[in-house]
């Protein structure tokens, strides 16, 4: 009888030490979600990017620094421009051999979403990591995507 009461207080114990810390994981992913969700947001305002965006010539550089910064000061895996067409203007990733400079990406759902009704988050592997990821889209005026 007295193993059978250890035993329950111990399992009781467990589950109390589980649904803390379940719950202590949980407010960490939404806070770290809550950051990322604001950087979109934040860039579809950037002059810089939307003259990107409006213009014909491919001088991205100093947009390709800005978004390689905050990639690294937020922690987030690649920021990058996509314009009307589908195109990506500029990455954070630009000087990797994996830069999404210049590659289509006008096909993935968060950027058909994203230009049809403003914003759009989407869950999916990556075409070129492969790796799953939350993709946060944002769009700017109609000239492109902040994703």
């Amino acid at each position: 009888l007295t193993g059978e009461v250890a035993r329950r207080d111990a399992e009781a114990e467990l589950s109390r030490q589980a649904q803390s810390a379940a719950a202590l994981h949980a407010a960490v992913l939404r806070s770290e979600l809550e950051k990322h969700r604001s950087l979109p947001l934040a860039l579809s305002g950037d002059p810089d990017i939307a003259s990107l965006l409006r213009s014909r010539a491919d001088a991205a550089d100093p947009v390709n620094a800005k978004l390689e910064g905050l990639a690294r000061q937020t922690r987030a895996a690649v920021i990058y421009v996509i314009d009307a067409g589908g195109r990506t203007r500029a990455a954070s990733n630009w000087r990797l051999p994996t830069s999404f400079v210049g590659a289509d990406y006008g096909f993935r759902p968060y950027f058909i979403n994203a230009m049809r009704s403003g914003q759009a988050e989407f869950f999916a592997l990556g075409t070129v990591s492969g790796r799953p990821g939350l993709y946060l889209a944002r769009r700017i005026e109609d000239d492109g995507v902040v994703v």
